[in-house]
């Protein structure tokens, strides 16, 4: 069986249906391709989020800061208010 790079993804992201995933699963067993297909997905996905938290870590001292900015506006504290992530 074979199975499109959107479908691999969905498995590595564990974001497939269950038909899909025990598919996959089975295939895995006899199957080093798909295994090494899967293992470069992985590696990209690893990759790509060591990028994005590196990319969006805010230093503490600044994250205060913005919420104090953010809440001495009137308008921003009422809108945050009903945010479900608050600050």
């Amino acid at each position: 069986m074979k199975f499109t790079d959107v479908e691999v993804m969905s498995f590595v992201d564990e974001d497939c249906d269950a038909e899909l995933k025990k598919n996959i699963e089975v295939q895995l067993r006899n199957d080093p391709d798909l295994t090494a297909r899967i293992e470069t997905f992985q590696l990209a996905n690893n990759a790509m989020s060591e990028l994005i938290q590196k990319e969006t870590e805010m230093p503490r001292e600044l994250f205060e800061e913005l919420k104090t900015l953010r809440m001495s506006n009137p308008e921003m504290k009422k809108k945050t208010q009903n945010f479900p992530g608050k600050l």
